[in-house]
């Protein structure tokens, strides 16, 4: 393992990034197809990646048979004090927005659901956070300030436009029967952040 700067060689490809999130997730022993199925790349890609983290001693192999097994090494100091704490942040960060948002809109909204690029995880540097909002049925008349409080803090926590679509149950029931593009891109691909699935609300009393 490298003292000086020893990330510029771990995060030097996007390969083996995507492999250290996946072996991160688990700290167990895979065969590299698994590995390279898992993290969306070749089977020869992931093995260059673990052969050169191998050489950074991050990652070690066994043989197992016919095959080779590679792991996470939990003792090196770089895996354990910071790769690990890393992708454990990394895989907690989207729930922390959903608590963010649930506290911001708890009592006023029915209903409230991620969708468009966050929501369907391909969002880019530039994507706003499409929600749709639901207000309840008593004391939705203040969600509009609430509204305009959640924009600044998701502005200065994740750097996310706010961009809420409220609507009543009612016109989300009628949108959908109407086959409104966008209202059944939402029931069909959204996150729940207060509420059940959408589809399961607007099935209620149909």
């Amino acid at each position: 393992m490298r003292l000086t700067r020893p990330l510029d060689h771990v995060f030097d490809q996007a390969t083996k990034l995507k492999v250290l999130r996946v072996m991160s997730a688990t700290m167990a022993e895979m065969p590299v197809r698994k590995i390279a199925a898992s993290a969306g790349v070749s089977h020869v890609q992931a093995g260059a990646a673990l052969s050169a983290l191998g050489r950074e001693g991050v990652v070690s192999r066994r043989a197992a048979g016919r095959a080779l097994l590679y792991r996470l090494e939990p003792e090196n100091a770089l895996v354990a004090r910071m790769l690990v704490p890393l992708f454990e942040e990394e895989r907690h960060l989207r729930n922390r927005l959903g608590d963010e948002l649930a506290r911001g809109l708890e009592g006023v909204a029915r209903g409230v659901y991620i969708y468009g690029s966050v929501g369907a995880e391909t969002e880019g540097p530039g994507s706003d956070l499409d929600l749709l909002v639901i207000p309840a049925a008593r004391g939705g008349r203040g969600i509009e300030d609430r509204l305009q409080r959640l924009a600044s803090d998701v502005r200065k926590d994740y750097g996310f436009e706010l961009a809420p679509l409220v609507l009543s149950l009612p016109e989300v029931k009628a949108r959908y029967r109407r086959r409104d593009p966008l209202i059944v891109a939402i029931v069909e691909r959204s996150e729940p952040v207060i509420g059940s699935p959408l589809s399961e609300e607007i099935a209620v009393g149909r």
